[in-house]
């Protein structure tokens, strides 16, 4: 058994404490460095983070009690450690957005469980089809080869024949879409992701902007892939994040500092070239009306 503690935090500075917490809930297949790239960008802007990594295979083979028992855990935590803490959520693709789904779920029977006041979807919620399954799971395992792609395509397509895993698209859709709107929203999105449908997101949008009260934000990177936006783009997706805490919880962030030497030098390199070359038009943002 992992000695590792289910929830990692990272807290910038005493004065952080006093903002909203951002949980990031990971995406399939996600381990720690992976997440720790946004951990560390809030952390640069002195913002308070809790990573939540769920398990690959329940979300492959379609163990809703599973996925349903951590988000139980994850308000549990949060009720613990952080009692009526502001709460921003981040699931990241729909390995995040599924622990979302069921935090929600948990929220509806006690919506003072916790203090919801900001959710930040990144490549989600996406529809569940053996298609992107199968594109997921390639990515998950880092085969590259059409072959290989193929033989994930079948077993994922049996898998969801098997399971129902596609069944569960349609309700999926449906309560993403009917959640009350209780918060802030911003989707993270683009019209070249390859797993997230951008049609389907957009239809996720218009739905959410139409409730009662809803305040819904549209972020659209232009020629990112998934979960790649902050690094195809990372100025412009820093600026999203800090306007979304001062135009929709009324926080203005210190300014950023500057990245530290941590992390592989390729890796800061390449994130450094792209900032280099990033155009000044790399993201739309809009409020969405109804």
């Amino acid at each position: 058994m992992s000695s590792k503690p289910e929830f990692a935090l990272v807290t910038p500075s005493k004065e952080s404490e006093a903002r909203p917490l951002v949980v990031l809930l990971a995406w399939l297949g996600a381990r720690r460095r992976h997440v720790r790239v946004y951990s560390r960008l809030l952390e640069r802007n002195d913002v308070q983070s809790l990573t939540v990594i769920g398990d690959p295979n329940d979300t492959i083979m379609g163990r809703l009690d599973n996925i349903h028992d951590l988000a139980k855990r994850v308000i549990a935590h949060l009720q613990k450690e952080f009692p009526g803490r502001r709460i921003v959520l981040a699931p990241f693709s729909n390995g995040g957005c599924y622990v979302y789904e069921y935090m929600r779920v948990e929220l509806a029977k006690d919506p003072t469980a916790i203090n919801l006041s900001g959710v930040i979807f990144d490549s989600a919620p996406a529809a569940i089809t053996a298609v992107s399954g199968a594109v997921a799971c390639g990515k998950l395992y880092k085969q590259g080869s059409v072959a290989s792609l193929a033989a994930y395509w079948v077993s994922y397509a049996f898998f969801a024949l098997m399971l129902g895993i596609t069944d569960r698209s349609a309700a999926f859709k449906d309560r993403i879409e009917s959640f009350p709107a209780i918060c802030p929203e911003m989707y993270v999105w683009s019209r070249e992701d390859t797993i997230t449908d951008p049609e389907w997101v957009e239809q996720v949008i218009a739905k959410r902007a139409a409730l009662d009260g809803a305040d819904v934000r549209s972020a659209r990177f232009h020629g990112s892939e998934h979960v790649l936006h902050y690094k195809h783009s990372p100025r412009a997706f820093t600026k999203v994040w800090r306007d979304f805490f001062q135009d929709k919880l009324g926080e203005t962030l210190p300014a950023e500092a500057e990245p530290s030497d941590e992390g592989s030098a390729s890796r800061s390199a390449s994130f450094r070239k792209a900032a280099e070359e990033e155009h000044a038009d790399a993201c739309s943002v809009v409020d969405v009306k109804a």
